[in-house]
C-alpha cells in the first residue's frame, strides 16, 4: 500500500482532555508522514479540561459519537436494519455474550452497539482504512461493534494496568489487528493473562512520546537558586502521590534547605492537598498552579531545578519526559513501568513508593550536588531523545499499521 493512501481513524475518550497532549503529537507526527487522519470521540471533554493551544482547532475537526443527534440515529437504524440486517443481528448476539452486571449494564452495551454502527458509518463513509483506539476500556468496545458491523479493522494502545480497562479483555484483543503496550512489562503481563496474544506482533512496545525539538532547554544555569525549585506536573489523584512530596518539602525545612514546589494539574485530590499544605504551614513555598498548556509547561520547566513525581502507580510517565527533555534532573518513584525510563543513578534517581523521607534524601543529594544534577539532566535528556522522540514512535506506529494492511 502506498503511504499517501492511508487514512487512519483515532478514537480517543473525551478528547482532547488535559492530559492528551502527547495523542495530538502523535497524529500530528502521523499526519507529517503521509497519512490523512480523522479524529473520533466518545464525547466532548469539561471546559476544564481543555488547557492547551490546540485544544479549540482539534474540536472543530474532532467527530463526537455521544450524544448522538436524531438524524444520527436514523442513519443507523437505516445503516443497521436495510443495509446490514446480518450483522446487526451478529451485534446483537455479541451485546449478550458480553459481560454484564445487571439490565442497567446490557442497556449500556446497546448504547455500545448504536455508536459502534455509527463509528462504522463514519470510517466507510470517509474510507477509513483502520481504527487506532486508545484506551482499552469503554472506547474499544465501541470498536469491537464497529468491527462486527462494518468490517472496519482496528487496533488498541493501552496507557494503564489492565484492571484499569474493565472486563472483556480478552474480545477486545483478540478482535484487533494488534495491541499496543507503552511498556515491556505491561507487554509481558498482557502475554502472561492471555497466551492467545503471544502470536508474533499481536502485542507490540510502543511508547508515548515527546517532542524533543520543542522540548529543549535554551539556557543552562551553573548557579544554585535559592530557594531550589522543584515541580510536579501531573494529575491530582492520590496515586500520584504529591502528598508525599508535599511531606518531603516539610522533611527539607527542618533540615534547613530551601525550597519552593509548584504542583501543575487538577483533579478530585486537589481538596486534601490544599487542606494538607494549610496544615503543614507550607502555604509561601507549595503552589498549585492548576492545569497548564504545554507551552507554559516548558517555561515553568525551563525554571526548574528538579522534577519529582512520587506515583504508586505509573504506567510511564510523560511528565518525566518532558522534564527528562528540558534536562531537568527528576526524582521518581521506581513504580509501574517508571524503570523502563529513568535509569537510577544513570538518567535520574528511583525511591521506593509511599517514602517522603526517601524522596526528601534523594532531592537533598541533588541540591548539595551540582555535578550530579547536569550529569543527570544530560543523560536524561539523551534516553528521551534515543528512545521517546514523538516522530519516531508515531513513524513505527505508522509502519506497523501499513504492514499489517499489505498481508
Amino acid at each position: 500500500m502506498n503511504e499517501a493512501a492511508l487514512s487512519l481513524g483515532y478514537l480517543i475518550p473525551e478528547f482532547p482532555g488535559q492530559t492528551h497532549v502527547f495523542f495530538w503529537r502523535e497524529i500530528e507526527a502521523i499526519r507529517a508522514l503521509g497519512a490523512r487522519v480523522v479524529i473520533f470521540s466518545t464525547r466532548r471533554p469539561p471546559s476544564s479540561q481543555q488547557v492547551h493551544s490546540f485544544a479549540a482547532s482539534a474540536m472543530k475537526t474532532t467527530e463526537y459519537l455521544f450524544p448522538p443527534r436524531l438524524g444520527t440515529l436514523l442513519r443507523v437504524l437505516v445503516f443497521l436494519v436495510f443495509l446490514r440486517p446480518r450483522r446487526l443481528c451478529r451485534a446483537v448476539g455479541l451485546v449478550f455474550s458480553l459481560h454484564s452486571e445487571g439490565w442497567r449494564s446490557r442497556c449500556k452495551l446497546f448504547g455500545y452497539l448504536v455508536l459502534g454502527a455509527d463509528l462504522a458509518w463514519r470510517c466507510r463513509a470517509r474510507r477509513i482504512t483502520h481504527l487506532h483506539v486508545h484506551s482499552a476500556a469503554d472506547s474499544t468496545l465501541i470498536a469491537v461493534f464497529a468491527r462486527t458491523i462494518g468490517d472496519i479493522p482496528y487496533s488498541v494502545a493501552l496507557h494503564g494496568d489492565l484492571v484499569d480497562y474493565g472486563a472483556d479483555l480478552l474480545r477486545k484483543f483478540t478482535e484487533a489487528e494488534f495491541v499496543v503496550a507503552i511498556t515491556e512489562k505491561l507487554a509481558a503481563e498482557i502475554k502472561l493473562k492471555f497466551p492467545a496474544l503471544r502470536a508474533p506482533n499481536k502485542v507490540l512496545v510502543l511508547s508515548m512520546g515527546v517532542d524533543t525539538a520543542k522540548f529543549v532547554r535554551k539556557q543552562v544555569s551553573n548557579a544554585d537558586s535559592d530557594p531550589v525549585r522543584l515541580c510536579t506536573v501531573a494529575r491530582l489523584n492520590r496515586i500520584k502521590r504529591q502528598s508525599d512530596v508535599v511531606e518531603a518539602v516539610a522533611i527539607l525545612r527542618t533540615r534547613g534547605i530551601k525550597v519552593c514546589y509548584r504542583i501543575v494539574g487538577d483533579g478530585p485530590a486537589r481538596s486534601e492537598l490544599e487542606e494538607q499544605v494549610a496544615a503543614a504551614n507550607l502555604g509561601d513555598v507549595v503552589q498549585l498552579l492548576g492545569p497548564l498548556p504545554e507551552e507554559k509547561v516548558i517555561e515553568l520547566l525551563e525554571a526548574t531545578d528538579v522534577f519529582v513525581l512520587a506515583s504508586t502507580a505509573e504506567p510511564l510517565g510523560v511528565a518525566l519526559m518532558e522534564a527528562m527533555a528540558m534536562e531537568v534532573p527528576v526524582v521518581a518513584t521506581n513504580a509501574g513501568g517508571v524503570p523502563e525510563l529513568v535509569d537510577d543513578q544513570v538518567s535520574g534517581l528511583l525511591v521506593p513508593p509511599k517514602e517522603p523521607l526517601a524522596l526528601a534524601n534523594s532531592i537533598e543529594q541533588l541540591v548539595r550536588d551540582a555535578g550530579l544534577r547536569r550529569r543527570l539532566g544530560i543523560a536524561g535528556r539523551r534516553k528521551v531523545v534515543d528512545n521517546f522522540d514523538s516522530r519516531k514512535c508515531a513513524k513505527r506506529l505508522f509502519e506497523h499499521i501499513l504492514e499489517v494492511q499489505r498481508r
